[in-house]
């Protein structure tokens, strides 16, 4: 008689692939709860992009005055005109049943997914046009920068902004659970 590689029986060898499978199950949700998503603003380049590293991103951008998306997902790239209308057929819904959540509960959960987010990057450039209104600004703006976050009071006429802010879905999931 014949053994198995390695003296595991049959019922060993499927007890160890469903191990394995749990296992890169658990490695994937871990990777997807853990990953940062990012949302990204930058009015110099015209960048308006949320991403979700490694994994997908999604781009606003305008072309012939419409707004378009622009989606990534594990190197496939589709673009979406999100107010282009489409033909659908009628059909009949069920009245679906209303959660009543009350505001108090909503502004609560609302702030603790809030405090999750971390901005990693900010800056804005600014020019009101109004010489004493920048000046009066001026001493605010350094008092109000530091190595996270920059603000700059200009005399030229330029005016630029620019953030970046990163969470994790994982995060998100806890505060809403709290």
């Amino acid at each position: 008689m014949r053994g198995t590689p390695f003296g595991m029986s049959a019922c060993g060898w499927l007890a160890l692939m469903i191990y394995l499978v749990l296992l890169l199950f658990i490695a994937i949700l871990c990777f997807l709860l853990l990953t940062p998503v990012a949302l990204e603003l930058d009015s110099a380049r015209g960048v308006c992009r949320l991403s979700y590293r490694g994994v997908a991103s999604c781009d606003a951008f305008f072309q012939d005055r419409r707004l378009l998306l622009g989606l990534c997902v594990l190197g496939w790239r589709k673009t979406i005109d999100p107010f282009e209308r489409k033909q659908k057929q009628a059909t009949q819904k069920q009245a679906a049943r209303k959660r009543h959540i009350s505001f108090a509960k909503a502004k609560r959960k609302g702030m603790a997914v809030m405090r999750t987010f971390v901005v990693r990057d900010f800056y804005l450039n600014l020019d009101t046009d109004d010489y004493v209104t920048n000046a009066w600004l001026f001493p605010l703006a350094v008092w109000l920068s530091n190595e996270d976050r920059l603000f700059r009071i200009n005399f030229d006429g330029a005016t630029e902004f620019r953030i970046r802010v990163e969470d994790r879905i994982g995060k998100i999931l806890l505060a809403l659970m709290a």
